[in-house]
């Protein structure tokens, strides 16, 4: 036997950077199961609890657009039946009003009006990739009309006086023919304070 000093057992050495598969598996359910429970508590999981968006008081906000406005703005003085109106707004920069409704079958509608913006200009925003589908007649004014088939969609574009109108929808091109009909100006334009 030799006479010299044997080194102290130390401690093992560490595992830290090189951890073991279970170590892996373990960490990976760990982090799974407090997911399933956020999404669970969170809510992202499974509530066949719907949506709504409550109705505005889509006339109230055509007058205040009309006392700002320097045409205007076109809305239905009543709504058929089961519809709402979702969204109703003014941007002052365009003159821009806009108008969202969601029909009892949860359809959409959209009339937009401005004076900043021309008619293609509405088409590009609001129904980009509609095909040009003829002209049409409505409420005694030369409409185009447009459709996409692929979104289910219809569009009717025209310009009266440097407004600019476009209304467009999910529902049939008849019954968005017949909304258009009970569209009426709103206001006094230009009566800004």
């Amino acid at each position: 036997m030799s006479d010299e000093p044997r080194p102290a057992a130390g401690p093992a050495p560490s595992r830290r950077g090189n951890p073991a598969l279970g170590d892996i598996v373990r960490s990976v359910l760990l982090l799974a199961v407090v997911l399933v429970l956020v999404g669970w508590i969170g809510g992202w999981f499974g509530t066949d609890a719907e949506l709504v968006q409550e109705p505005v008081d889509y006339l109230a906000a055509a007058e205040g657009a009309a006392e700002r406005a320097t045409y205007r703005p076109l809305a239905p003085p009543e709504l058929p039946d089961g519809w709402r109106a979702t969204q109703a707004t003014w941007d002052r920069g365009t003159e821009h009003w806009h108008l969202g409704l969601l029909t009892g079958a949860d359809e959409y509608v959209g009339v937009e009006q401005a004076t900043g913006l021309d008619g293609d200009d509405l088409l590009a925003t609001y129904a980009d990739g509609a095909d040009p589908a003829g002209q049409v007649e409505l409420a005694s004014r030369r409409w185009r009309l447009f459709t996409d088939d692929a979104a289910g969609r219809t569009t009717l574009v025209r310009s009266d006086a440097g407004v600019a109108l476009l209304v467009t929808g999910s529902i049939a091109q008849d019954e968005l023919a017949a909304f258009v009909e009970t569209l009426e100006p709103v206001g006094n334009a230009g009566s800004r304070s």
